[in-house]
């Protein structure tokens, strides 16, 4: 007959390899974990990264609406509004931010244009022309669930003849 089948006594007394196989399971589940919150890290990183870009693009294209001679002799007039800041960055946006879901929270956005020398409301000291932005931006993470990403940025423009 040739074959034997295992009795129930040597199926049961086999329980090191039970234990490594919960181990390994448990370890795996871990490191699956771990890459998954890395993922979502490194995503919400780049989400930031490219928020920051459309703000700083955005303020630079308003800057460049002033008269470049008239400002390096000092007069200073930027010509641009909050609002339109607020406009051009959300048409700016959706090309920089590979993402279907993000928004703009009116309600607590900063945009400060700075004519004159001035402080920042960070405290920082501005000298030249620039425009300050605190915005707060949700986009969705990777378990779609809504994150919030505040951008603080202050961008200046130097002209000189």
């Amino acid at each position: 007959m040739g074959q034997s089948i295992p009795s129930a006594s040597t199926i049961r007394g086999s329980k090191k390899g039970s234990a490594v196989l919960i181990l390994v399971l448990l370890f795996s589940s871990v490191l699956i974990l771990a890459n998954i919150g890395f993922v979502n890290y490194r995503l919400l990183l780049a989400q930031r990264d490219a928020l920051e870009d459309a703000v700083t693009s955005t303020a630079l294209a308003e800057l460049a609406k002033t008269d470049p001679v008239k400002m390096a002799y000092g007069e200073i007039e930027i010509l641009a509004s909050s609002q339109d800041f607020i406009n051009d960055l959300q048409k700016n946006i959706p090309n920089t931010l590979n993402s279907s879901y993000w928004r703009i929270d009116l309600s607590t956005a900063k945009i400060i244009i700075y004519n004159t020398p001035g402080t920042a409301p960070d405290g920082t000291y501005i000298a030249k022309p620039s425009i300050y932005a605190d915005i707060t931006f949700y986009v969705h993470d990777v378990f779609k669930r809504e994150v919030p990403i505040r951008v603080k940025k202050i961008v200046s423009i130097d002209y000189q003849l």
